[in-house]
């Protein structure tokens, strides 16, 4: 049957797990066939279709929609596959040599795609880790109007929270796993730390783990690994240091995505979403930022210091209504008392 429906177009990636070809379906057009490379045990060909129950599961936009899966014929391997929403515009990383071209309202837009993305993996029950967000595992593509459409895609590493514990074991790609991750467990924050990588080179061009391994041999693991659980937060220059119009409220977002320890970052991308929110409405009312707003949403960045941050955001906006109105909702949010955002 599936020979008889499917075409296979070309390849268009290769991963340590799957091979993923463009396909084109008789009735359905364009799709994704994901084939996984290891369908030789019956464990292995149902962990290969894990990936499919996950994705089925999730409705966001933002996510890469699953079609269909099963086996293929002894014919042709026998394997696992799994069909997919095509997305024709490649990856982030594939695109990562114009993330400086991009205009900044269109990097706050694929942010706030990828984030309610990963909020809506994050917001069930239990919530489920994608645990291998990179900028290869992001689809992109130009909509009609030009505007941009990203997707999160490859949960094929992705696990339902352990409730009890609060934990999942550590996965995923080494220059984008979070630090508390190299002892061996993730968390909600574990993603958020990833996405922070991946924001940070999407708006800037720059990959922080790059910088921080200048000079280091990569083939030396048991240094790079040490590195990596480190604070790379605190080696890293902020994104204005390389892109100063970057407003400084997706600045302090961002930067505090990538906090070393787990109790400062954002806990999940649902908590994420809330600061976003508030970002969209300070970059859509206040552009260009007066110096003590910058400075109040500098101290942002360190989730320690949320509270005087918030002090520092009132005063700047103290005498100004339309100001104070447009930094409300995230003085109230870095106060703890957030509200909706107008």
């Amino acid at each position: 049957m599936i020979r008889s429906l499917l075409t296979i177009d070309r390849p268009i990636g290769r991963g340590q797990f799957s091979d993923v070809y463009a396909i084109r379906h008789r009735y359905m057009g364009m799709q994704a066939l994901k084939v996984l490379r290891d369908g030789r045990t019956e464990s292995a060909r149902e962990d290969g279709l894990r990936e499919a129950f996950t994705l089925s599961k999730l409705t966001c936009p933002s996510i890469v929609r699953v079609f269909d899966c099963g086996m293929l014929p002894k014919s042709l391997g026998g394997s696992p596959y799994i069909t997919m929403e095509w997305i024709g515009g490649g990856t982030l990383h594939a695109m990562a040599a114009g993330f400086m071209t991009l205009e900044l309202n269109a990097v706050y837009d694929i942010a706030h795609q990828l984030i309610g993305a990963l909020r809506e993996a994050h917001r069930m029950s239990p919530p489920i880790l994608h645990r291998d967000i990179k900028p290869s595992n992001v689809l992109i593509e130009r909509r009609s109007d030009s505007s941009w459409r990203a997707c999160i895609g490859d949960f094929g590493l992705a696990v339902p929270l352990d409730v009890n514990l609060g934990l999942v074991p550590a996965a995923g790609t080494l220059a984008y796993r979070a630090p508390e991750s190299f002892a061996g467990y993730e968390m909600p924050a574990s993603d958020v730390y990833s996405l922070g990588l991946v924001l940070y080179e999407l708006a800037t061009g720059v990959m922080p783990v790059l910088l921080l391994l200048e000079g280091v041999n990569v083939g030396d693991d048991s240094r790079v690994r040490e590195l990596l659980s480190g604070s790379l937060a605190t080696q890293i220059e902020p994104l204005t240091h390389y892109r100063h119009a970057i407003h400084p409220a997706f600045d302090a977002m961002v930067m505090r995505c990538l906090a070393p320890d787990v109790s400062d970052r954002f806990c999940d991308a649902v908590d994420l979403m809330r600061f976003m929110e508030c970002v969209l409405w300070a970059v859509k009312r206040d552009p260009e930022p007066s110096t003590s707003t910058r400075e109040a949403l500098a101290i942002a960045r360190r989730g320690e210091f949320v509270t005087q941050s918030a002090e520092m955001l009132e005063r700047a906006t103290d005498a100004d209504s339309k100001l104070r109105a447009t930094y409300s909702p995230m003085i109230r949010y870095l106060r703890g008392t957030e509200g909706p955002v107008p």
